[in-house]
């Protein structure tokens, strides 16, 4: 499928901001591209092919950024190629442009005096109310939603139940019945570590333990203790020998 390109003439020298250039869909993805023809007054400027372009998104309404490094492209016919779509936003958007071009030695740089402007209009669906009588994809996945939200309240009929200590976690569980004893220490929090581990800290920001593949690795010989209640698990943390779980 090849889409053409949605033209603009950009005047560098205009004295106020041109109007609305776009409207494209929050469901575009790889095909909506706006191609930018730069004029100066009434002479056209061709952008030379040995420059770069990028340029950064911000929500009109809310001022929020949504990307301030698109890369962009040059032709050589001396315009400039921006991808306005696959933007990951849901729902109904004006959105500003502000594109920035740099020529190879990065001494020289042109920046749009005024943001051009663009709307992303939302799907229909977004807002869409479903009955007993919608048919379709969105439905099915709601009943499928549904029916895992019910086996996650009836935890024990799970398959699979995680184990710690080589007991498996089912029902209100004590500390003793899975072979650790001692109280201490409350997980508050977790942070994503670059390598895709997760540590977990107590109240006063200590580490408490991180995560290694299906394990849970102790810091400060510190033992483990997870139970079940009201519907949550719960852990806690002891000194003593250093104890490793199955999640």
């Amino acid at each position: 499928m090849n889409v053409n390109n949605l033209t603009t003439i950009y005047d560098i020298n205009a004295a106020c901001p041109p109007s609305r250039i776009v409207v494209s869909h929050d469901c575009d993805v790889n095909t909506r591209t706006v191609e930018v023809f730069f004029r100066q007054g009434v002479i056209p400027l061709a952008i030379s092919q040995d420059c770069t372009a990028k340029a950064a998104f911000v929500e009109r309404q809310s001022n929020i950024l949504i990307n301030d490094n698109v890369p962009c492209t040059v032709t050589e016919a001396g315009s400039v190629l921006i991808p306005v779509d696959d933007l990951h936003r849901q729902g109904r958007f004006d959105m500003s442009i502000e594109l920035t071009v740099t020529n190879q030695g990065g001494e020289k740089v042109l920046v749009t005096p005024f943001p051009m402007w663009i709307t992303v209009n939302g799907s229909i669906l977004n807002k869409a109310e479903v009955t007993e009588e919608t048919k379709g994809t969105v439905p099915e996945l709601l009943e499928e939603a549904a029916e895992a939200l019910a086996d996650a309240k009836d935890y024990e009929k799970l398959g699979n139940l995680p184990a710690i200590n080589g007991h498996t976690l089912i029902g209100n569980q004590t500390a003793e019945d899975l072979g650790i004893t001692g109280g201490g220490s409350e997980i508050v929090s977790g942070v994503v570590n670059r390598n895709g581990t997760i540590t977990y800290y107590d109240g006063n920001g200590t580490a408490l333990f991180t995560t290694s593949g299906d394990n849970l690795v102790t810091s400060g010989n510190q033992q483990i203790s997870m139970g079940y209640d009201n519907g949550g698990f719960y852990f806690l943390f002891d000194d003593g020998g250093v104890t490793n779980g199955t999640d």
